[in-house]
């Protein structure tokens, strides 16, 4: 027999589509981040990792669009809103910057005789991983299933899990502020503690 739900819940609930598309979002997100950070490795341009950095106020602003859901977008916290909108204004600027440091670090490595060997190096490389890049497609598997599980076991989590909670039904700024900074505390971690030992592997997608 079922246990049964704490609470009922409000007609305004996301569906669960709804709610996969935003647990996704948060997921791929963070995936991509680890992947621009890599790609600072590869290239050989320490500023991409600053692209890594300017993302980290977009993931927050998703972060609060869930909360503000996860409260069944109580009128209480209608100051959720506006925030993201500045969140994601500030994450754009702050995006914007980063790729702009990348543009400026890119024209210096091409100046000068640097082209040529560059353009050596890049052919050199270009044929030892010519064998890796058919291999790597098979990698696309795996990765996107990752995904597709972690995003349908935390969109039911979120939406039928927290039915057996009171917070969802008590909105406050208390608990929001703490499934919003709470997560992104951690993201930044991750990258501060990634960027004190650049030579650490990154493993998983996120």
């Amino acid at each position: 027999m079922m246990l049964a739900a704490a609470h009922t819940e409000p007609g305004n609930a996301l569906s669960f589509p709804t709610w996969m598309v935003h647990v996704s979002s948060l997921i791929e997100w963070l995936a991509a981040m680890t992947y621009v950070w890599r790609f600072a490795d590869v290239s050989g341009l320490k500023e991409w990792k600053g692209l890594t950095w300017g993302m980290l106020p977009l993931h927050t602003s998703g972060l609060i669009a869930c909360t503000y859901h996860i409260f069944y977008n109580a009128p209480e916290l209608i100051s959720l809103v506006a925030m993201q909108a500045g969140l994601t204004c500030f994450g754009n600027a702050t995006m914007a910057f980063a790729t702009w440091r990348v543009w400026q670090a890119g024209k210096q490595e091409w100046r000068g005789d640097e082209v040529e060997e560059a353009e050596a190096a890049a052919a050199a490389a270009a044929a030892a991983s010519e064998g890796e890049a058919s291999s790597s497609l098979g990698d696309d598997v795996p990765f996107y299933g990752q995904v597709l599980a972690i995003t349908v076991v935390g969109a039911a989590l979120v939406k039928w899990g927290e039915l057996y909670l009171d917070f969802p039904f008590q909105p406050s700024y208390a608990a929001a502020a703490a499934l919003i900074l709470g997560p992104t505390a951690l993201n930044a971690k991750k990258w501060a503690d990634r960027s004190k030992d650049p030579s650490a592997a990154i493993e998983g997608i996120i």
